[in-house]
């Protein structure tokens, strides 16, 4: 595995309407921290979703910028789990790290956004984010995130969910050729770090994997599910822990979220839930 790579560090819901997934969310169980706005020339705005160790947020371009452009490009075609962020322990080496490994790589690059503080206040959270070149990672945007202040992004007070929500187990990206991207996420997550089951392509990023699967294999795993138009690639589902699934399922059902049943899991299809299909899975 990668030296300063240690797995998923958040995943990132892009939205046209930031207060309609905030709501959406906030119904299905997650405690929604208060909304987040980036840099000026970032241009975009959240909600984040805080988990034990790691996170996921919906987000939304507020100002169009430069730095936003792909965002926007990306939702002209609808909201949808759009980038797999992974987390470094030094930026610097890290970058060095993957360069070595044939990986084109941005420098890093550091902002801040405020945090409202349970309580009242506002505390700065810091971070750095080394970008990867979209070719790189086919199926999907990755960046490098190193946190210079977890303590004020993840909050005991944000942690609890009424669902039970814990932890990310697992990202399902939907691709024409999953086998084909082996090499590729190799030199990412380091050499023994994908393996091939049928024509399944499943990479471990550290503390949960990212499955590549085709849309005909998506369809055929979940036929009681209503997928929608899947037009590869997309990332697609978005796998939780919960250690109360009676809770989720309480959540869910009084969202009148259609979620569905299957195999100790409870999937809300994308429609509902902003683009992706969401799975809540027995701890």
């Amino acid at each position: 595995m990668t030296k300063h790579i240690s797995g998923i560090d958040h995943a990132v819901i892009l939205v046209r309407d930031l207060d309609a997934a905030r709501d959406r969310y906030e119904s299905f169980g997650f405690t929604m921290s208060p909304r987040g706005f980036h840099s000026e020339h970032m241009g975009t705005a959240n909600h984040t979703i805080m988990l034990q160790d790691d996170y996921f947020e919906v987000l939304s371009p507020i100002n169009p910028t430069p730095q936003n452009t792909r965002w926007r490009t990306l939702l002209e075609s609808g909201d949808q789990l759009a980038m797999i962020p992974f987390r470094i322990d030094d930026s610097k080496a890290a970058v060095e790290e993957l360069r070595a490994a044939g990986v084109t790589i941005s420098d890093p690059v550091y902002f801040e956004r405020p945090v409202t503080l349970p309580g009242g206040g506002e505390a700065m959270a810091a971070f750095e984010a080394a970008h990867i070149a979209a070719e790189d990672t086919p199926g999907t945007a990755m960046f490098g995130c190193k946190h210079h202040t977890p303590e004020v992004v993840w909050l005991p007070e944000l942690q609890r969910h009424a669902n039970g929500a814990k932890r990310i187990l697992g990202v399902t990206v939907v691709v024409e050729k999953p086998t084909a991207l082996a090499g590729a996420y190799e030199k990412v997550f380091g050499e023994g770090s994908a393996r091939i089951e049928a024509e399944t392509l499943i990479v471990e990023t550290g503390n949960a994997p990212i499955r590549f699967v085709t849309a005909d294999a998506m369809k055929a795993s979940y036929p009681e599910i209503d997928l929608g138009d899947i037009v590869a690639p997309r990332v697609l589902a978005l796998t939780l822990e919960t250690d109360d699934i009676e809770a989720a399922n309480r959540c869910l059902s009084a969202a009148g979220a259609g979620s569905v049943e299957l195999r100790d899991s409870l999937f809300v299809p994308p429609a509902e839930a902003h683009g992706v299909l969401l799975e809540f899975r027995a701890a």
